[in-house]
């Protein structure tokens, strides 16, 4: 008994084998790069954050730069909505005016007290930038 392949399957089979092989080198190039991605990660998370100032006045923030939350005076703007664990209630926002320009920031979060005073006690203020109010023309304060 001889050993005869088709020809059909080995012309099928030679170029099926240059893709596999050309997958698998594209498979080793993208997980050194999603390897120092993680490594970039891993050095945004450790660095200081940025004041607000610098990080919004002087220049866009790089992907992966921490910024540190304003602080807020004046009147809170209070918007329903939910934290971060899912519970429902007021997110606060207070204005934060710049040298460039005003921020509105969230500066908190009541949870809502419902079925009277044994309700949940508030979880924690959350502070967070969420919108950029700049160069609009608005009167400083």
């Amino acid at each position: 008994m001889h050993f005869r392949p088709f020809p059909v399957l080995t012309i099928i089979a030679v170029p099926a084998l240059a893709a596999l092989i050309a997958l698998g080198v594209w498979q080793s190039q993208r997980a050194g790069w999603k390897a120092e991605l993680i490594t970039q990660f891993e050095q945004a998370a450790k660095a200081e954050p940025l004041l607000p100032e610098a990080a919004l006045c002087g220049q866009t923030p790089k992907p992966g730069e921490v910024v540190a939350p304003p602080q807020g005076v004046g009147p809170s703007l209070r918007m329903f909505g939910h934290a971060s664990d899912g519970a429902a209630g007021w997110r606060l926002f207070q204005a934060v005016d710049l040298s460039c320009g005003a921020i509105l920031a969230e500066t908190g979060f009541e949870a809502l007290a419902i079925g009277g005073p044994g309700g949940m006690p508030p979880p924690a203020p959350e502070r967070r930038l969420i919108a950029i109010w700049s160069r609009l023309g608005l009167p400083s304060r």
